[in-house]
């Protein structure tokens, strides 16, 4: 609750974007199982699935979020460049509809509302969460 997320509207690739699933049994890699596959085809297939799954699997406590994923190319030159030891992706203007602050997040909405403005995203929406009053969830 001490994030911030971003509502973004872009057209992405089906494949670039993974819905994340949430469950309490944790992706295990199971030797046992590994060894049973005698080609490599089949050890390789085994060991895709549990890094989807790793990648892809949040505990159920998180199920609230009803997160997406974005898989990026580091090495599009045309979007991604390299500095200083990060890796900044350009977003395309007018993509970035909402900034959500969450309800513990220490950024103030007006120094954040400053930094949107100067880096060209004046359409962009700052809100902050809040908890709400009836249920646990998180609203904003």
């Amino acid at each position: 609750h001490r994030g911030v997320a971003f509502e973004v509207k872009y057209p992405w690739k089906d494949d670039d974007i993974q819905k994340m699933t949430y469950s309490n049994e944790r992706p295990v890699l199971d030797f046992n199982r590994l060894r049973k596959h005698r080609d490599v085809s089949g050890r390789e297939e085994y060991l895709k699935l549990l890094l989807r799954r790793l990648i892809n699997q949040k505990s159920s406590g998180f199920s609230f979020e009803r997160e997406y994923r974005l898989s990026i190319d580091l090495n599009n030159r045309n979007r991604c460049r390299f500095h200083d030891g990060h890796y900044y992706w350009q977003l395309p203007d007018d993509s970035l509809k909402q900034l959500i602050l969450g309800f513990q997040c220490p950024l103030e909405e007006t120094i954040v509302r400053k930094l949107l403005d100067m880096n060209g995203f004046t359409s962009t929406v700052v809100v902050r969460a809040k908890l709400c009053q009836e249920t646990y969830l998180v609203v904003t």
